[in-house]
Order: C-alpha cells, then structure tokens, then sequence
C-alpha cells in the first residue's frame, strides 16, 4: 500500500528575539550630616550619578543597547544614611547598575560636608557633596570616576565666616552654589536634576541638596538620585533611592518581566514596554 505523511501545521507563536533597549541608571543621593556652629553650616548632599541612552538632554545621551533574550541583573543603590551625630561623616548614596549587554554602573552621590575638618569636605561620587561653611570647605568631585557623557558635577565651596553658609551638593544640570567669603551668607542652593520621559512621565532626577542655613530642609526624595538637604544643627536627612528603568520596542509585549514584584512592567500607548526597578532584581526577557 501507499503511505502517507499528513503534516500538521501550528499555530503556537515563537519566542522573544532579540531587542533593541533604552535606558535609565540613576545611583542614590549622599546624605547630610548634623553640624555644629550658629547657625548651622552643612553642605547638601550630591546627587547620584545619572546615565541614560535616550529621553533626556541630548547632550547627556549614551548608546541604546541590543539585548539577547535572557536574565539581566539590576542594582538599584539605596540613598546615603544621614549622620547620627557631630562626629559624622554622613554616607554616600549607593552605585546603580544595570547588566546589560554591557554593565552601565551609575557612582553613588557623594555625602555634604559638616563641621571642622576631617568632615567638613563634601564627598566625591556620581555628583560632589557641598562643603561645610564651618572654613570654607571644598565640595567633592563629580563624575568620579569620569565617564561620557559625564554623570554628574561637583559640590561647591563653602563659605568661612559666622554665619558659615554651607555649600549646595552637585546635581545632574550643575554645580552646586559656592558660598561666597563674607559675612551673612544663606546655604547654597543645591545644582539642578534633568528631566526624563523614558517611564512615560516627565519625572526630574539627581539634583543636589541645599546647603544651611536658610532652605529646604529634606531627605531626597525617592527613586530620583536626589542629595540630601543639610539639616539644622538638630536633625540631618538621608540621599534619595536611585532607579533603574529599561524600555522596549512593542514587539517585546508579552517576553519582559521582572522580579521581585515591587518591580513593575507597564505598556505605553506606542504600545512599547517599560520595565521600572526601584529595588535590586533580575530582568528577564523571554
């Protein structure tokens, strides 16, 4: 007899191909510290470092990123701790990452300085921590270590006479305020963040921390990068959370997820698909 061969033909879809991503990487804000003096003389803190791939300031754009379908790690820095005491130094934020096809890592913000030295420099990191106005203290280096496009800028100087105007913490758009040398000087104010729409939302990250006396006074707020405030003589405040987020083409729809479920994945109107991490995971696509 004859045989044969019936072919069955499928319906079930194939599997995620490879994607071509952008990207946000902001590290945690440094913190403040308590300072001595009348009135108080703390530096704010930097902001953490910001790198991104689209949807911010052109001049501040790296490259997009081709993913194979697979698990990618996530590292979202926590912002500094504020100084428990005079004794200090308040901490630096925490470095960001994302592994990717290539690591990006985004340098935590640098800690405001406080009081006489050793403490009174601001820190280095993403972006510079102000210096204390307790002597006309340098603020920390930003971009540090370097990288293109830069990730941040320096704190500023503080002032150095009562009633010691400390210095802002560097953000992401600028310097933080320097304190000129003379009598009577307020806190400065600390450098500006930039805007982002990578999320779908037009959300402003890494600016730095005022300076005291005179300003706000206030942790950084969380999920931005931002430095921490300086605080009174009584209080300091701690640098803001830094995020994560990857955006897809919509041909990814239905391949991203992300762990843990704190995380979260959404769809814009383009269709295109965000994943958001304001704590560390895996990023899975496929």
């Amino acid at each position: 007899g004859f045989g044969y061969q019936i072919l069955g033909f499928g319906s079930g879809s194939a599997g995620a191909s490879p994607a071509v991503v952008n990207w946000l990487v902001v590290a945690g804000g440094g913190a403040s510290m308590i300072s001595p003096g009348i009135p108080s003389s703390g530096g704010g803190g930097g902001a953490g470092g910001y790198r991104a791939s689209g949807y911010g300031p052109s001049p501040l754009q790296g490259s997009s990123q081709e993913l194979d379908p697979g698990d990618f790690t996530i590292t979202v820095g926590g912002g500094g701790a504020s100084s428990p005491g005079l004794d200090g130094p308040a901490a630096d934020g925490n470095d960001s990452t994302f592994a990717g096809a290539t690591t990006i890592t985004s340098t935590a913000g640098g800690h405001g300085g406080g009081g006489p030295a050793p403490i009174a420099k601001g820190g280095d990191g993403g972006s510079g921590g102000g210096g204390s106005g307790y002597g006309a203290y340098a603020g920390g280096d930003g971009n540090d270590p370097p990288t293109s496009p830069p990730q941040g800028n320096n704190g500023g100087r503080g002032g150095g006479y009562n009633p010691w105007g400390g210095a802002g913490g560097g953000g992401m758009g600028g310097t933080g305020t320097t304190i000129p040398t003379s009598h009577n000087q307020a806190g400065g104010a600390g450098g500006p963040g930039v805007p982002n729409t990578i999320t779908g939302s037009d959300v402003t990250y890494a600016a730095g921390g005022h300076g005291q006396p005179g300003g706000p006074n206030s942790d950084g707020a969380n999920n931005t990068g931002n430095g921490a405030d300086a605080g009174p003589q009584s209080a300091a405040n701690s640098g803001g959370p830094g995020v994560v987020v990857v955006r897809f083409p919509a041909d990814a729809a239905g391949f991203v997820s992300v762990a843990p479920g704190t995380n979260t994945v959404s769809t814009l109107g383009p269709g295109e698909v965000v994943a958001r991490f304001t704590v560390s995971g895996t990023l899975t696509l496929g």
